[in-house]
């Protein structure tokens, strides 16, 4: 498959299919034609690139899936790690060792709902952390998870955050 070299796939592993990869092995005998070291791509089938993905993790947090978004100089800095010019492989995952990945947008739905319960069971610390990013994203992510965005005067220190934590 022909892959833009302006808009490149990103390919995602998650860790709870790394985790479901290792706890198959363990007892399991090892396939024959595999070394004793082998190296095994966990990806998710689905690789799509930046606008695609962003617009699936928007659909899966229940926002409009076609969010506006803003040209930035590098956007590949954002994801070194994902960003990659050919799609990444992983026919050696399935057919060696039967295993199939969760499906990206089963991923994406997954850690909406993980982050949606965090920031109900911890919403100070969900808004101080929302205040890192970007103010029109700022903005947004409050609003879309019922957040206010914290008084100036209530940021804690690294002790202060320590002892609460020690507390708990």
């Amino acid at each position: 498959q022909a892959v833009d070299p302006e808009d490149p796939p990103l390919a995602f592993v998650f860790s709870r299919d790394v985790a479901r990869f290792v706890a198959s092995l363990v007892g399991a005998e090892k396939p024959s034609s595999v070394p004793r070291f082998d190296a095994v791509n966990l990806g998710c089938d689905k690789q799509p690139p930046l606008r695609e993905f962003l617009g699936l993790l928007a659909a899966s947090s229940g926002l409009d899936p076609h969010p506006p978004l803003a040209e930035v100089e590098r956007p590949k800095s954002f994801l070194p790690s994902v960003d990659r010019p050919l799609l990444l492989c992983c026919r050696h995952m399935k057919e060696t060792y039967s295993f199939t990945a969760t499906p990206l947008e089963e991923v994406l739905k997954i850690c909406s709902d993980w982050f949606a319960d965090a920031c109900k069971k911890y919403p100070e610390e969900a808004a101080e952390a929302a205040m890192k990013l970007p103010v029109a994203a700022r903005a947004s992510a409050l609003a879309s998870a019922g957040l206010q965005e914290p008084a100036h005067g209530s940021s804690s220190s690294s002790s202060d955050s320590e002892s609460r934590v020690l507390k708990r």
